[in-house]
């Protein structure tokens, strides 16, 4: 059961808590959240004579959120939380509901509908609903996967003993990993956010690709020199190239290889490597990713 969420103004950064204890400004009703269920669109065909039918395809759709809460107070104060959150939720303005590690996000279908009953709205209390729509029906895990090529792993440890053995002393090892597995342990395939940086005098025309198949790949056709980072988005609607230089950001669609492809990471265990030309180990990279669900735990 989920007793507690908190909701976020994405514009205005504002946020709300509601629970069920009866601690805050905002009580969330007995009966929670419905969170809507998610339909589909099934695309069929069928050759003649056929029984039954081939399915060509499948459009997962969105969802509608409903959140019922209570206001109480004497009646100014009902007021001028009522006044509050009318100004909260904002069609137009995309709110996200943080819930037991995950969240997701949508549009306010209206503003806040408070109750027209006197028991239900009146000089003790007001119950209001907060009805989203969720364009992306999934819930995201808070905390992305995160797979690092060349990482460095701490070696000081404290109490620390300066010896003097000519060797100097090591406070990180450098750790260079050329492929590396990337798990989702979402639903579906997801895009991902892949960033290179160079830690070398220069280097040229890094790749990344799926060793068990080839085809999938990204290559960027530059030179990069020390310091330079690129930001490659794979991701539905997001997809996007970036430079960074000295601070300042550059479209970078113009090393984009045109047999490249907008990886997609699928559900389970995906290998990656990353090749390039010049000096071993001067390549960083990280990979990403989201692992999203329809349905989290206390639904």
């Amino acid at each position: 059961m989920i007793d507690k969420i908190v909701l976020s103004n994405q514009e205005s950064g504002d946020k709300l808590e509601l629970n069920k204890d009866g601690t805050g400004n905002f009580i969330l009703d007995d009966e929670g959240i419905d969170w809507g269920s998610i339909g589909t669109s099934i695309y069929t065909y069928k050759s003649p004579k056929q029984i039954g039918n081939e399915v060509s395809g499948v459009d997962v759709e969105s969802r509608t959120v409903i959140i019922t809460g209570w206001l109480y107070g004497t009646q100014n104060q009902i007021e001028k939380k009522q006044f509050w959150l009318g100004n909260f939720v904002v069609p137009g303005q995309a709110m996200r509901i943080s819930v037991n590690g995950y969240y997701i996000e949508g549009y306010p279908q209206k503003t806040p509908v408070f109750s027209s009953k006197v028991k239900e709205n009146n000089e003790y209390m007001c119950k209001f609903v907060i009805t989203l729509y969720c364009g992306k029906p999934e819930f995201t895990k808070e905390n992305a996967v995160v797979v690092e090529y060349g990482s460095v792993s701490g070696a000081f440890r404290f109490p620390f003993h300066f010896v003097q053995n000519g060797e100097g002393v090591v406070f990180g090892v450098k750790e260079i990993e050329t492929v590396r597995k990337v798990t989702n342990e979402g639903i579906h395939d997801v895009g991902g956010i892949i960033t290179l940086k160079c830690n070398g005098e220069s280097l040229s025309n890094p790749k990344i690709f799926n060793i068990y198949s080839p085809d999938e790949f990204i290559v960027i056709n530059k030179t990069m020199q020390f310091g330079e980072e690129i930001h490659i988005d794979t991701r539905h609607n997001n997809q996007d190239v970036i430079g960074v230089v000295d601070g300042k950001e550059s479209n970078y669609f113009k090393y984009w290889d045109f047999e490249n492809t907008w990886l997609q990471f699928k559900r389970g265990d995906n290998y990656y490597a990353i090749t390039y030309e010049g000096i071993a180990g001067i390549l960083e990279a990280t990979i990403e990713i989201d692992n999203v669900y329809y349905v989290i735990e206390g639904m």
